[in-house]
Parts: C-alpha cells; structure tokens; sequence
C-alpha cells in the first residue's frame, strides 16, 4: 500500500453451522492481533462477524448446507467484512432500524450489525448473496510508523 497503512486479506470456509462462529472469530482475532486493535473495536469488528454470520448460515444455507465463505480485507484505513450465502436473500432496511425488543428470541442482528459498521450493504445475485460491513480504524496505532 502507498499510503503507509498496514493492510491484511482473510478468506475462511467453514461448515454452515453455529459451532462453526469460534473458528470464524478466533481466526479474525488472530489476523488483527498484530495490528495492534484495541479490545473494544475488535469486540465490535467480530459481533459484527458473527452476526452475519449467524443470518448466513441460519437463512442463507439452511437447505443446501453448503460452506460458509467469509473475506476480511482490511486496507486504506477500513476493514471489509465480506460474507456469502447462496440464499434466497432478504431486503436489507435503509435508514435506522428501530430497537429490538428485549425479550425477543431473536431479530438483533441486523440492529447491531447497523449499529457497529460504519457502513452496511446487502448485494442479490442468483445463486449468491453477499452481506459486506465495512468499519473504519478509528486510530493511528494501525498506521506504520
């Protein structure tokens, strides 16, 4: 990179299963330990991981089971999240999403994945969907010096 930002790619298949999500954030830990992240922004970096995730494997490849693939680019000050699912897709809601209730089962993780990307896109094609979150490094530490 010309600009002096350290950069990073990350691409991950694991099986479409909740017991997968450890393996999917253990090895963004991994990736990012080096950079120098401080706890809270990677805290947020991986519920937004496993949030999409989450809405991937439970929506996404319910029927078909096929793997889950996620890319982790993080380049030029930003951090790409890419997840892909080959399901039949959802409309992601513009503008703010409202609170979810507190008692419900479910039906946060769109909420805070708004909530802690800085920005959120939602692409349909046939045969493959891809949710990206893009957070931005919130300070130097990450830059060379």
């Amino acid at each position: 990179m010309g600009n002096g930002t350290k950069s990073l790619r990350l691409e991950l298949e694991v099986a479409s299963r909740l017991d997968q999500l450890p393996a999917l954030w253990s090895a963004l830990d991994r990736a990012l330990e080096p950079m120098g992240a401080s706890a809270k922004w990677t805290a947020d970096v991986n519920l937004m991981l496993v949030e999409g995730a989450t809405n991937a494997i439970m929506h996404g490849h319910a029927a078909d089971g096929r793997p889950l693939r996620v890319e982790v680019e993080l380049a030029a000050g930003q951090l790409e999240i890419r997840i892909f699912d080959s399901g039949p897709g959802f409309e992601l809601p513009l503008g703010e999403v409202p609170v979810p209730d507190a008692l419900a089962e479910s039906g946060r993780g769109i909420f805070l994945m708004k909530t802690l990307a800085d920005s959120i896109l939602y692409r349909r094609k046939p045969g493959q969907n891809v949710l990206v979150l893009c957070k931005g490094i919130p300070d130097a530490k990450y830059r060379h010096r």
